[in-house]
């Protein structure tokens, strides 16, 4: 259970729960695995061919053995050797071609039954092949159009060479560059960059990126609403509010992370909480009853996730430079108003005033107490509280 605390307080504990899994040795795989060796072996217990054995003869003959490890040259399927795979043992997961397919795949793939790819954009497929070529050798992959869109089908049996966490491992959340490959790659597939021009100067801008996670474990009776429909939150609360706060204590580890990553690496301040919930009609992927988390950027942070991180596809980044060319204008005693909502009874505290400033970009919010100070707008009314004087700006 990650409570609510600071950011490094939320970031050790998420460390604490993350895999850091680096490489793949040929005793993780299921022992029905069929490898073919560079060098036969002699003198095996058993008959059969002595350049192709299963995992589990491997294993039970030899143990973890790293020598025999580097005599592995490819995976095969025991009774149809097509689709032979060459690995290098131990497979290295801590590079940029892991990252890239780990953000795919947990956003556009399938792989608990087979390795697919099921998507319109052309790009994703180009980072499904160059990845998975560049972390094997000639990956055999098949592609065939279905309901207008392309799926890339890799060998099933990559499953069980590239895992899939369900909390970001820990050499991708400490690693600026690959948590910046992780985030371009995510935010592509699952974000909604939204950019409204209003009437006069006013602009909506927001990039949305949700997630869909099974809650069934934090559910103790049958809930009353109906299947396929959408319970907002806000509903939740008003009508089980125990359960609604064990969800609010149990975020999406994935977006979680997303979220850790952002502030970590690129200073980017994001809202995260959970949008609805549904009662899906089957258990299939993600359980009989899941919870939608939205994760926003706002304001100066847009901008700040444009620069660093970006989009991929001509569309998105289309909307990305509309946004960078909005003028970012505040209106006139702008910091005045989040005074105004930190304070109660005209009494507003320091702290509590930065935290909200921080979170629109400024960095400076000492400024306005000084400018206002000396206007006669407010005026210090204990060692970090102050009192607004004048509510009618």
């Amino acid at each position: 259970m990650l409570k609510d605390k600071n950011f490094e307080g939320l970031f050790e504990e998420y460390i604490k729960l993350a895999p850091n899994e680096k490489v793949i040795h040929y005793w993780d795989l299921p022992d029905g695995f069929c490898v073919r060796l560079n060098k036969p072996i002699k003198d095996l217990p058993f008959r059969g061919s002595t350049n192709s054995i299963t995992i589990g003869k491997l294993k039970r003959n030899f143990g973890n053995d790293f020598k025999m490890e580097k005599n592995i040259k490819s995976i095969l399927n025991w009774r149809n050797k097509r689709h032979e795979v060459n690995v290098k043992f131990p497979l290295n997961l801590v590079n940029k071609e892991y990252v890239e397919i780990y953000s795919l795949m947990l956003s556009e793939g399938s792989y608990n039954k087979g390795f697919i790819l099921h998507v319109p954009e052309e790009e994703f497929h180009n980072i499904f092949f160059s990845s998975l070529n560049r972390l094997f050798v000639n990956v055999h992959i098949n592609q065939i159009l279905s309901k207008g869109f392309k799926l890339s089908f890799a060998p099933n049996k990559l499953r069980y060479l590239l895992p899939f966490p369900k909390h970001i491992p820990k050499f991708i959340l400490t690693n600026r560059e690959f948590a910046r490959t992780y985030l371009k790659i995510a935010f592509e597939a699952e974000s909604n960059p939204f950019y409204k021009l209003r009437k006069g100067t006013q602009v909506t801008r927001r990039i949305k990126l949700s997630r869909n996670v099974g809650i069934d474990n934090l559910i103790k009776e049958k809930l009353p609403y109906k299947e396929g429909e959408r319970i907002y939150f806000g509903t939740l609360k008003k009508d089980f509010p125990k359960l609604a706060s064990k969800i609010l204590k149990n975020p999406c580890s994935i977006i979680l992370g997303e979220k850790i990553m952002l502030k970590k690496h690129f200073d980017i301040d994001v809202s995260l909480s959970p949008e609805y919930l549904r009662i899906n009609k089957t258990y299939f992927r993600r359980g009989k009853v899941s919870a939608k988390w939205t994760l926003t950027i706002h304001s100066i942070n847009i901008n700040k996730f444009i620069k660093e991180i970006g989009f991929i596809t001509p569309h998105k980044n289309d909307v990305a430079k509309k946004m960078l060319n909005v003028r970012l204008q505040r209106p006139k005693y702008f910091a005045l108003n989040i005074m105004r909502k930190a304070a109660y009874n005209k009494i507003f505290d320091f702290s509590k005033y930065k935290k909200e400033m921080f979170k629109l970009g400024y960095k400076f919010p000492r400024v306005f107490i000084s400018k206002y100070m000396k206007k006669n707008l407010i005026k210090k009314v204990g060692p970090h509280s102050y009192e607004i004087l004048n509510y009618s700006l």
